[in-house]
């Protein structure tokens, strides 16, 4: 057992093991003040195991017990040790989330909600690190990178991509090794990038010796590393509408009476038209933010005002996450890493 040996995860715990018959396993952590967090880990059964834990508590003792099952499920033998987790890198005050339940009483499922690109209030930068917290509010990941933030995480190849920097984006595997690394050169990232459909990621970016910035889509071939890039500064549905985003998005950062709203729209591509079918108030934050829908929950992101609702499939409030107003939080998505960490 070796806590973080790839440095990727400040509280993983690498384990290996052999046992005499094929098993698959199941794990509970448990610290003192804190709900227990359990897992069945990803792997058919087998007679060899290497697997990353993923959900120790920062700063304290956490208890791991293992239960090992047979091919029918039934468990066949447990044991439990004792593993103390180093703090948080970005500090032990991020160390849980502040937690008020709503009035549906949905559950939540194995979600962890990762939050992306905190970012200091003072001095508008980023802090380098991508935490990811259970239903409960307690931090069970951190993910520390190199500058910048993380725009996401997409899994292809039995890999997680993320981008460490505003130029690089790596591969890593369940283990916590990065195994891929791709640097984008004379080209820097910005906001997005997603899985194309020919095991490529396909990159925002800005071109560093260009005039312009943001007018770029750059291809990632993910087999040989990067192929193209597309200058959409020169497309006539490219505009700027000079608005003055940091104004209204950070001047009116604390008006309580003020709204951002999730919108639903219905587009009929075949007309060329759409319509607005459902919107949503929630605390206003005009510069970062996102929505995404997970099965029949929502999670909205008011990145301004640090604070992640949960919503039931009928708009009803689950629970809602708050942190501290010091920094923000680019974007918060919720992922059960199933096939990856866990069955």
């Amino acid at each position: 057992m070796l806590v973080n040996p790839y440095g990727t995860n400040t509280t993983g715990l690498y384990i290996y093991f052999d046992t005499d018959q094929p098993v698959t396993v199941r794990y509970t952590i448990h610290a003192d003040g804190y709900p227990d967090f359990s897992r069945t880990l990803n792997g058919s059964p087998s007679l060899e195991h290497e697997y990353q834990i993923i959900g120790m508590v920062p700063s304290a003792l956490n208890t791991i017990t293992l239960e090992l099952m047979d091919e029918s499920g039934e468990v066949i033998q447990q044991c439990s040790f004792e593993q103390q987790a180093p703090a948080l890198l970005r500090g032990e005050s991020f160390t849980t989330l502040t937690v008020e339940e709503g009035t549906s009483t949905q559950e939540l499922g194995d979600t962890l909600y990762t939050m992306l690109g905190p970012q200091d209030k003072a001095t508008f930068t980023y802090q380098p690190y991508t935490c990811a917290y259970d239903a409960a509010g307690v931090a069970r990941m951190e993910i520390p990178l190199v500058n910048y933030r993380t725009e996401r995480q997409t899994f292809a190849n039995d890999l997680m991509y993320y981008n460490i920097s505003y130029n690089t984006i790596v591969g890593v595997n369940s283990l916590g090794k990065m195994v891929e690394r791709f640097d984008l050169n004379h080209y820097s990232m910005h906001h997005d990038y997603t899985l194309g459909g020919d095991n490529d990621l396909l990159v925002l970016a800005t071109r560093d010796d260009d005039i312009t910035t943001e007018d770029r889509i750059v291809r990632v071939d993910l087999a040989i590393c990067w192929g193209r890039s597309y200058d959409f500064s020169a497309d006539p549905c490219y505009w700027d509408t000079g608005y003055d985003w940091f104004e209204d998005a950070i001047g009116n950062a604390g008006t309580p009476e003020l709204n951002s709203y999730y919108y639903k729209y219905l587009v009929d591509e075949n007309a060329g038209t759409f319509s607005l079918v459902e919107s949503i108030p929630v605390s206003y934050s005009g510069y970062i933010s996102s929505v995404e829908d997970i099965g029949s929950t929502k999670v909205i992101c008011s990145g301004i005002a640090t604070e992640t609702v949960i919503l039931d499939e009928n708009n009803e409030l689950i629970q809602s996450m708050t942190s501290d107003y010091d920094y923000w939080w680019y974007r918060v998505f919720g992922y059960d890493y199933s096939g990856f960490w866990f069955a």
